[in-house]
């Protein structure tokens, strides 16, 4: 096979790579939330919304995520998978899907949604122990945030 042959495979298959869609790390004190364009800063808090194009839009709080969900600016056929971070480890990504959430008052988030997330219904009881927070999934908590 060629140089040239090879070229240009490697070529395509990079570019083919490039277009995958998947999720990507939030940066902190960098990246905007797209919803209300404020600067993603506590790191116990933040989502992402990944098309099946490989597009990623990022937000600091659940609020700005079902926000913009509710928005149609993203249908949900096109929707490859919706992220938070896991309270529990700063940054970490979780999906929706497989989170257990916790809706308390003295959960303080960055728009208010006072929505954390947890990587397991055990987490997030060990957390609330004792206080007055709820547990709900996340087709839950897509009803009763506003």
């Amino acid at each position: 096979m060629s140089l040239r042959i090879v070229y240009i495979w490697l070529l395509v298959a990079g570019s083919l790579l490039s277009c995958s869609a998947q999720q990507e790390p939030i940066i902190f004190g960098t990246d905007l939330c797209h919803f209300c364009k404020m600067t993603l800063m506590d790191e116990k808090f933040g989502c992402e919304l990944v098309t099946k194009k490989g597009k990623v839009f990022k937000f600091d709080d659940v609020n700005c995520l079902l926000r913009f969900m509710r928005s149609g600016a993203v249908a949900p056929k096109d929707t490859k998978e919706t992220l938070v971070v896991n309270f529990e480890k700063k940054g970490e990504l979780l999906a929706v899907s497989t989170a257990s959430f916790i809706y308390a008052d003295y959960i303080l988030t960055p728009m208010g949604s006072r929505v954390a997330a947890f990587s397991a219904k055990e987490a997030a009881v060990k957390f609330n122990n004792n206080r007055d927070g709820k547990i709900y999934t996340w087709e839950e908590i897509k009803k009763i945030v506003p």
